[in-house]
């Protein structure tokens, strides 16, 4: 069998000898900055809900109040809605990378007391 290409017919071979990351269908999770972004972001989903939790027991253990136990969980779930709109605007007009940094800074500030 004929390895070189046909004259209407592209090389099999060499599309086949192309490196894995130049392949227009590559997976995604084989790119390490994309592998490590998504590992990244859901470490902090993980750690956000455990926050959002241990504030809840507390609340509840200092005050046995549903009442006030709702309040708390209203409150985390309104911050971000009521803080959508300018947050997107702060990152449209700044640097992206700083934004995230001092998002993260200050999100490690409030935790940490």
């Amino acid at each position: 069998m004929n390895d070189a290409a046909s004259p209407g017919r592209p090389n099999r071979r060499a599309s086949l000898d192309r490196e894995p990351r130049d392949h227009p269908a590559t997976p995604l999770f084989r790119v390490r900055s994309f592998s490590c972004c998504v590992h990244h972001a859901r470490r902090l989903d993980h750690c956000v809900s455990d926050d959002l939790v241990v504030v809840g027991w507390h609340v509840y253990e200092l005050t046995d109040s549903a009442l006030q136990l709702g309040l708390i969980g209203l409150a985390q779930f309104m911050a971000p809605v009521i803080l959508m709109v300018p947050a997107g605007q702060i990152v449209d007009r700044y640097n992206r990378r700083l934004v995230l940094r001092l998002s993260y800074a200050l999100a490690f500030a409030s935790s940490a007391g």
